[in-house]
Order: C-alpha cells, then structure tokens, then sequence
C-alpha cells in the first residue's frame, strides 16, 4: 500500500512543476506596464486573430486578382511586439481616432522601440470596428496590400494588440480596434 501513494504523488508532482506561461508583453519594459494585465476577452481575440492568420498562411493565398503566395511558416507572438500593439489599439481606442500614428512622433518603429523589440520590425496592419477576429483577418486578405503583408515569408513573429473603446462623452468612431505588428527575429 505504501508504493501506491507514492506513485500517486508522482504524477502530481510532474503537473505542478510546468513553468508559468511566459508574459504577455516584456515584464522589464515599464512602457508596457500599461497593457501587461488585459482581460480574458482581449488575450482570447488576440489569439483568435493569430490561430486565424495562421490558417490563411498554411493554405497560401491570391492576393488581388492574380498575385499568388505559397503556404508559409507560422508566425510566433512576440510579447514586445505585442505591447506595441496593444499600446496603439489602446491609443485608439481612448483618444477615438484610426491611423497608424497621432503625433509624427507616434510611428510603428518608434512603438517597437520603446516596447524593447530587438528584431527586425516589417510592417503593421489595423483594423477598426470589426467585431470578430475571422471578419478581421477576412478584411486584411480582401485588401491586396494588407493580405501581401499577411503572407509575408520574411515575418517569422507578430504582435497583436485588441482594445475596445468605452466612450464616455459621445459615441467612438469604432467599438473594436485592432493593431498586428510583425517583425524579423
């Protein structure tokens, strides 16, 4: 009886000892401190948005009329690139306005460079209003600019930050906003 209880223990043990998760976004950049603690709802349309872009990078896909891209490796969420996207879904959503910067100031490479990110960055992609991630990542291929940079072979991660806007005074342009970086690690 006695051998039972430890082989018991055993597999509990095992369970318990998995590393945590690594963080959503960099735990050492204070710049990101702001967009470290997202909602369950927020992290889970991040992921959709990424298992979504995925699928649409292993089928390979015609992007405009006749522009064909091969079935390309997946991309990894990086969580600098992710800060800077939530950051900027995050502008957008409070300051009520759609566009890749506010200030000249306020450019993509500026947001991955206070985020801490070390790779290459390679483009950013947005969308505004779109209530689902499969609608919003529709939307991107439908556009021939958008869908090139979806199916990018140069990008190997990606960073996707979602923020929904709660307007106080007044109605906001958009519910739903959606900021995608992808970078060359």
């Amino acid at each position: 009886m006695p051998n039972r209880g430890i082989l018991l223990l055993l597999p509990l043990t095992l369970a318990c000892s998995e590393d945590p998760p690594p963080p959503d976004v960099p735990a050492d950049v204070a710049w990101c401190d702001a967009v470290a603690d997202w909602s369950d709802y927020e992290v889970d349309f991040e992921l959709a948005i990424l298992d979504e872009v995925n699928q649409r990078r292993a089928a390979g896909a015609t992007c405009g009329k006749d522009e064909e891209f091969p079935a390309v490796p997946a991309l990894t969420m990086d969580p600098a690139l992710r800060c800077a996207a939530r950051r900027h879904s995050l502008a957008m959503a409070e300051d009520d306005f759609f566009a890749h910067g506010s200030t000249e100031e306020d450019t993509p490479a500026a947001r991955l460079e206070q985020a801490g990110y070390d790779g290459v960055g390679l483009d950013e992609t947005l969308s505004g209003g779109v209530p689902t991630a499969e609608l919003v990542v529709e939307g991107w291929m439908g556009s021939t600019g958008l869908c090139r940079i979806v199916m990018s072979a140069a990008a190997t991660e990606v960073g996707i930050g979602y923020a929904r806007a709660t307007p106080i005074d007044g109605v906001p342009a958009y519910a739903d906003y959606v900021t995608m970086n992808l970078g060359q690690d």
